[in-house]
């Protein structure tokens, strides 16, 4: 006859003890680990960009102090096909090489914003960077700021933008289309840009403005405040 101790279960009191302690604790990690990943993103974001505007500097020079080119058919900061113009084939491609991880912010915002796309050639057409050698229109899309000639290096005459992370207010609704989350928020906590002078960082809201207005007045986009 075995007189060993009989071995006691957990009681469900402790149970749910252990349970609520869990859910505490997550609770309290969860914030801190989504802003690590947010943080993250960001870099990764920051650092594509950087790739970028060495690329932008590279086929400078090779094309004579010129910078990629867009016509005045491209009425979107980050749309990069557009009457003649095609900077897959121009800049993306010979340059970036891998085009859909390099031109795509980590935090997805085509799929953010165009949630169910009924244009196919969407990706085909843009990017989640905006490039800002934008021609000023009169039409469907106007520089609000004083429109500064980034066409080619020489003429740089001040630290501004040259590309950024797309974040953009759709004014009709309100509605703003962040770098921080890959969702709809009612406001995003800034944006990455690399610059003229080939400096690249993060900017808060405060510090940026509203440099172009596209499509008929309805969508702004932001930039860095030129210094």
């Amino acid at each position: 006859m075995n007189h060993g101790r009989v071995r006691r279960g957990f009681t469900l009191i402790e149970l749910l003890v252990v349970v609520s302690i869990i859910a505490l604790l997550i609770a309290i990690l969860l914030p801190s680990l989504q802003k690590s990943r947010q943080q993250a993103k960001r870099v990764v974001c920051l650092a594509q960009l950087k790739q970028i505007d060495t690329g932008t500097f590279t086929y400078a020079v090779e094309y004579a102090d010129w910078l990629p080119y867009r016509e005045k058919t491209i009425t979107l900061p980050h749309r990069m096909i557009a009457g003649k113009t095609n900077l897959n084939k121009t800049f993306i491609t010979p340059y970036m090489h891998d085009r859909s991880k390099m031109m795509f912010c980590p935090s997805k915002l085509l799929e953010a914003r165009y949630p169910e796309l009924k244009n196919p050639d969407y990706v085909t057409q843009h990017v989640t960077y905006q490039y800002h050698n934008i021609p000023g229109r009169l039409a469907n899309g106007v520089w609000a700021v004083d429109e500064p000639d980034l066409s080619k290096t020489s003429a740089f005459n001040r630290r501004v933008s040259l590309w950024g992370c797309l974040t953009l207010e759709v004014i009709t609704a309100k509605v703003w289309f962040g770098h921080d989350t890959p969702v709809i928020v009612d406001e995003p906590l800034g944006m990455n840009a690399v610059y003229t002078d080939g400096s690249g960082e993060w900017s808060s809201l405060d510090e940026t403005e509203v440099f172009y207005r596209g499509q008929g007045n309805t969508q702004w986009y932001h930039w860095p405040i030129p210094h």
